[in-house]
């Protein structure tokens, strides 16, 4: 999954892949914040992943190293998990603003 955040600019690329009962996920990004998130999600079992935002460890790990509440990067993680585990269908999301 490719990721374009929007002004930042930093472009990333998720990769997630099942294990058994657990998924590796990479990111691929030039933002600093991004690849200090991704080097704590690279192993993370599917109970998880399936907990409610609050209990959710990617969105704790974001927490931990993403400075811009706002930042997509931890929502599309979790869109790409679902993908993988065949729990969503690969449907592209967008954010527009209207004017």
């Amino acid at each position: 999954m490719s990721v374009d955040p929007g002004i930042c600019g930093m472009k990333a690329r998720i990769i997630v892949e099942k294990r058994n009962v657990s998924v590796n996920v990479n990111i691929e990004s030039k933002c600093s914040d991004v690849k200090a998130f991704s080097s704590n999600l690279k192993s993370l079992s599917i109970n998880e992943v399936l907990k409610p935002l609050s209990e959710n460890r990617i969105y704790r790990e974001a927490a931990k190293f993403l400075r811009h509440p706002s930042c997509p990067i931890p929502c599309a993680v979790l869109k790409a998990i679902e993908v993988e585990l065949g729990l969503a269908l690969k449907k592209d999301v967008h954010l527009t603003f209207c004017s």
